[in-house]
């Protein structure tokens, strides 16, 4: 047996020594605090499972709205893409609320442009706390020093799962503001201090030279509640479970309720 444990310790000697893959966490820096948004699309894993083809376009559009937001608006921060969704993080709360501000409004002119099949719902969370990212990460392993494309892909830390866990309770197209971050938003930020952040309403996105929201979002009410009723008509062949449905039609009901209902506009423009 100790011929065995020795061979064992050669073994892990040799990795360490000629790797140097040891990790040392008394290396690490001390963690920034930062806002944290998370959103992510809707029954992903259900989409893969019956159209790969249609999934992975639908991927491909989200991931394509992050990154014209990140453009448009000139992004100060960090952007973590994951398959179906992403975490975005900043030290400044009037960015994270930029970012979104454009991100979601893009999605938002996909769906309405979408017949129902290609359509997909999208919602997210925002919290607030420290994290670790690369620059705290780099001193803990002569690995990451060596692999920063690797290293930078890399967050971790409590408003990460907060606002993973706080996305459930956002409308479709909504933005939950988890505690964390209602809690911190400083005076000149008082658009955090709800729990529902209503895009349309945000002030601050007025400065990037963009028109305003409020048709957009009135079109998405109308399409959305739509869409919604197909899914509850194709619950079966959508795999959507009809527990996450009712949710889903009392979030957003309760999420756009101070929208203007345009059904008679639009269906009397079509009678």
């Amino acid at each position: 047996m100790s011929s065995l444990r020795n061979s064992f310790q050669q073994e892990i000697n040799w990795f360490v020594e000629n790797q140097g893959a040891e990790y040392s966490v008394g290396k690490l820096r001390v963690p920034v605090k930062k806002y944290i948004a998370w959103v992510d699309i809707l029954g992903s894993s259900s989409f893969l499972s019956i159209d790969y083809s249609l999934a992975t376009n639908m991927i491909g559009q989200f991931h394509a709205s992050a990154i014209f937001s990140k453009r448009i608006t000139n992004f100060e921060g960090e952007i973590y893409p994951l398959v179906d969704g992403c975490y975005v993080a900043s030290t400044k709360p009037d960015k994270i609320q930029n970012f979104l501000w454009v991100m979601i409004q893009k999605l938002a002119y996909t769906f309405i442009r979408s017949s129902h099949k290609n359509r997909f719902m999208v919602r997210g969370a925002i919290s607030y706390g420290r994290i670790i990212e690369s620059e705290q990460l780099d001193r803990a392993s002569e690995f990451f020093q060596q692999e920063q494309s690797y290293l930078r892909s890399i967050v971790l830390g409590a408003p990460l799962a907060e606002a993973y866990e706080k996305e459930r309770s956002a409308s479709p197209f909504g933005i939950w503001v988890s505690e964390s971050a209602r809690q911190q938003s400083p005076d000149s930020e008082k658009s955090l201090r709800c729990t529902h952040w209503k895009w349309w309403k945000y002030r601050g996105g007025a400065k990037l030279g963009l028109p305003s929201p409020i048709g957009t979002a009135e079109l998405l009410k109308y399409d959305l509640g739509n869409y919604l009723k197909w899914c509850e008509r194709n619950m079966q062949g959508l795999l959507y479970p009809e527990s996450a449905l009712v949710r889903h039609k009392a979030a957003y009901e309760e999420y756009f309720d101070d929208i203007k209902d345009i059904k008679h506009l639009i269906e009397g423009e079509e009678g």
